[in-house]
């Protein structure tokens, strides 16, 4: 029998579980650097340190994808769209919580408006305070994640967590309270 968890407040993530994020960054990296990684390839979320790049150089090189063409070009993760349209017609108030930087907040409610219009109550800038700590302050009871290191800390902290399964979060040990899904219908599901 499946269990039925029901919820208010939910918290997602955007990049790797609402937005396609990955795809065009590989793409800069790949030409800036003369490199050829693929999604499938990226093992770990801190991936430019994971290829050797200093913490300087890499910020460095997100800073200068921030305010590349190819940032422009992220697409909505396959499914997203159809899943929160559905977890929002269930009632469920939903509510972004990204460690994006807060100079990326007006390209980030752009991309929103275009993509997921009227659909979220609050789009949350964590500046590098933890998420689990404004899912608490907020009373968000669900995260929807797919930084596993994230994902645990939401978990310890007794917020029901689902990891969206990506190449760099595949082979991470997770807290017994994160819940692994393949996709957005499977969240769907299991929030019913």
């Amino acid at each position: 029998m499946k269990k039925m968890i029901k919820r208010n407040k939910i918290g997602i993530d955007i990049d790797g579980v609402l937005a396609d994020f990955i795809v065009p960054f590989l793409e800069y990296c790949n030409g800036r650097f003369g490199i050829s990684y693929k999604k499938e390839e990226v093992s770990s979320f801190y991936f430019l340190d994971s290829i050797g790049f200093p913490e300087e150089k890499s910020l460095k090189t997100y800073n200068d994808f921030y305010n590349s063409e190819l940032f422009e070009t992220i697409t909505p993760i396959e499914g997203s769209f159809n899943g929160v349209l559905k977890l929002f017609q269930k009632r469920y108030r939903l509510n972004l919580v990204t460690a994006r930087p807060d100079s990326l907040k007006e390209k980030t409610f752009l991309w929103l408006w275009k993509n997921y219009p009227n659909i979220f109550e609050q789009v949350n800038f964590t500046n590098g305070s933890k998420k689990s700590d404004f899912c608490l302050r907020n009373s968000i009871s669900a995260m929807i994640e797919d930084h596993a290191d994230y994902a645990n800390d939401c978990a310890e902290k007794g917020i029901e967590t689902f990891l969206i399964t990506q190449p760099w979060n595949f082979l991470e040990t997770l807290h017994p309270g994160v819940r692994r899904v393949k996709d957005w219908s499977e969240i769907v599901e299991r929030l019913e």
